[in-house]
């Protein structure tokens, strides 16, 4: 285990109440190859872990390192880890810090220590930290293996993770005299609203999954239960904006509610939101900056490309929005879900080590397939995509690039070449390491795989976001999406 002494300095600029830059500087015991790496959120959500933050890493050298981060002007959350080769070990995970803190870390034992000021917060965090992750025994599962997404199992899994949350809220309230009145309850709603997000999380994913009436009726029953629940005890609109989880918890509490009304009034479309369903819900429920950040949010993770619709809300969010965090997102979406918007250039690494560049397939559609070795849905969809790239062997006109995120080359070319991720007409590109933080990655803003992206042989963006081909209906229409590029 390596051994960490760090500072951790958010020293005041400014009086303004979050004023302040923070430093952060520490030592390492350990090999000089050793990377330090801060993750910093000014907001979170855990739909998309990597793209919010701001990434900061340097190689450890003579056993210290030191970071100069940018201003916040606000409380954000810290992740802050430690890595050796292929081994990261995470010290803070997602720690509420304030301007004007000045931590001294200290994880020389197998218990990390801190003084200085803010050092309380830190402390606080760090145990309840230690509050293990709901976990269940094989004796445990037994009477419910049969249907996992019964009332019984659903109503059993909300106690324990009742039961866990208690001992966290119990351990905030300890301190709750020695923390700012807005730290404690920011950090009181990001721990009831993570387990609420978590339990909408799974039933909503539990009403995709066919099942008889009874069953269904019985997920119904539960998420009446959840309906009873309520986040933390605030009313203040910038608290509940700027927590981790309380928007992820209304966004699939209102998922969830869609769901529900659809199976209640017999729909045939069960499973598909839309964003006018979902922005009806949002004016009825949500008010402010509580309104602009879950719609915000909405919009990022269902507004598809060529939707008419779309730009429509992404206008009415500007219109009100006043945190610029969320203006600046929405102005980015807007580019990149808007037909014929130019594509992002690339620099990626071939097979053979020569550099490809979007410049290199001009006149051609592009269609491009971001995988990463052991994604199980990257197989899965590429079962699909040889068939599809099947039917345009022939076609010299359309190119696809097959796109790994790994940040291990060798990793790449033995999945590359294991024919389970890509199809032998694809072009096979790499990153360089770079991974989710590729440029081109940020840009279109993947946080997950598999994603696909079509480019028009203009070199333009013409759908970031298409259906996936999981099924011969989807193949066909990914397929007809593909021909349609070539007509425009």
């Amino acid at each position: 285990m390596k051994l960490l002494v760090m500072v951790l300095v958010l020293s005041a600029a400014a009086p303004s109440l979050w004023a302040g830059n923070i430093t952060l500087e520490g030592r390492v015991s350990g090999s000089g190859s050793d990377t330090v790496t801060v993750y910093l959120y000014k907001y979170y959500s855990d739909l998309r872990p990597t793209l919010d933050a701001m990434k900061f890493a340097k190689v450890v050298k003579n056993g210290r390192f030191r970071f100069s981060l940018p201003a916040a002007g606000q409380p954000v959350y810290l992740t802050l880890y430690n890595t050796s080769g292929d081994v990261s070990k995470t010290y803070l995970h997602l720690f509420l810090a304030e301007p004007g803190d000045s931590i001294v870390l200290d994880a020389r034992d197998s218990i990390i220590r801190f003084s200085g000021r803010g050092s309380t917060t830190f402390r606080c965090q760090y145990q309840i930290q230690q509050v293990p992750d709901i976990s269940f025994s094989k004796e445990e599962l037994m009477p419910y293996y049969k249907n996992p997404s019964s009332y019984a199992f659903n109503s059993y899994t909300k106690r324990k993770m009742d039961s866990l949350t208690r001992s966290k809220l119990n351990i905030l309230a300890r301190y709750r005299n020695m923390l700012k009145p807005a730290i404690f309850e920011q950090l009181r709603l990001d721990y009831s609203a993570e387990e609420l997000y978590r339990l909408y999380k799974s039933l909503e994913l539990y009403l995709h999954i066919k099942a008889d009436s009874a069953t269904r009726m019985e997920q119904v029953a539960y998420f009446r239960d959840l309906q009873r629940c309520q986040a933390g005890a605030t009313d203040a609109e910038l608290i509940k904006s700027r927590s981790r989880s309380y928007t992820d918890y209304l966004l699939f509490r209102t998922m969830t509610s869609i769901l529900i009304d659809k199976y209640l009034n017999h729909s045939a479309d069960l499973y598909d939101y839309s964003l006018a369903q979902l922005f009806e819900r949002f004016r009825q429920h949500f008010t402010s900056l509580v309104y602009e950040r879950v719609g915000t949010l909405a919009i990022r993770i269902f507004y598809k490309g060529r939707d008419s619709t779309g730009p429509g809300y992404i206008d009415s969010l500007l219109g009100i929005a006043k945190i610029d965090y969320d203006k600046k997102i929405l102005k980015e979406f807007r580019w990149l879900r808007s037909n014929s918007s130019p594509a992002e250039p690339f620099v990626l690494i071939a097979a053979d080590g020569t550099t490809r560049r979007l410049a290199d397939f001009a006149g051609k559609v592009i269609v491009m397939d971001f995988w990463f070795t052991g994604c199980q849905s990257c197989i899965e969809l590429e079962s699909w995509m040889k068939s599809i790239q099947q039917q345009f062997r022939d076609d010299s006109g359309v190119v696809f690039l097959s796109i790994c995120l790994d940040t291990n080359k060798k990793r790449w070319l033995k999945s590359a070449g294991s024919g389970l991720y890509t199809a032998p007409g694809s072009v096979n590109l790499y990153t360089d390491g770079h991974g989710f933080d590729d440029p081109l990655v940020t840009r279109y803003q993947v946080s997950g795989c598999p994603q696909l992206i079509i480019i028009d042989a203009k070199q333009r963006n013409y759908n970031t976001s298409p259906p996936v081909p999981y099924s011969d209906e989807t193949s066909a229409a990914f397929v007809q999406l593909i021909k349609a590029v070539e007509e425009d």
